[in-house]
């Protein structure tokens, strides 16, 4: 898997992804409803708004995209992991623990030291093995979740 920046040429492709995404996995978790309200988050005007603030970065396998996510910094010493997303027929492949490390090590790059993340129902337990703990449920759609960057995770 190669995960490079994401370029103009990619848009049509994240944003494909993102939509298959959202209604072939989180359909399992959450109303129709839920899930055209959220997809609009990632409509093409707002993903290109999200692109002043966040850096995001696409992942191809034999030239296909399998993978986009994306990590904002919030504050001195704060980041926020987002977008993270794997196209549906290549989930629990790795490409999803391989992007993930890969914004962490980009954040800690640019000096975080406490990564954020908002958690949907299904990825919760994705993100606790990474050493991300959940702060409470939200309405019963998500997690806010937090790590200091440095922990030690087991994965046994």
């Amino acid at each position: 898997m190669e995960i490079k920046p994401y370029a103009q040429e990619n848009l049509e492709a994240v944003l494909r992804l993102i939509r298959e995404t959202l209604f072939a996995v989180n359909i399992r978790y959450y109303p129709l409803e839920e899930i055209y309200k959220y997809s609009k988050k990632y409509a093409r005007e707002n993903f290109c708004a999200m692109l002043r603030t966040r850096r995001v970065f696409v992942a191809f396998e034999d030239d296909v995209l399998c993978a986009t996510g994306a990590y904002e910094p919030l504050s001195e010493g704060r980041c926020e992991v987002n977008g993270l997303f794997v196209c549906g027929d290549r989930i629990k492949q790795g490409l999803g623990t391989r992007m993930l490390l890969f914004l962490e090590a980009q954040a800690r790059a640019q000096g975080a030291r406490e990564l954020f993340l908002y958690s949907t129902l299904g990825a919760k337990p994705f993100y606790e093995k990474f050493g991300y703990r959940a702060l409470r449920l939200d309405k019963g759609y998500g997690y806010p979740m937090e790590k200091r960057i440095g922990q030690t995770i087991s994965f046994f």
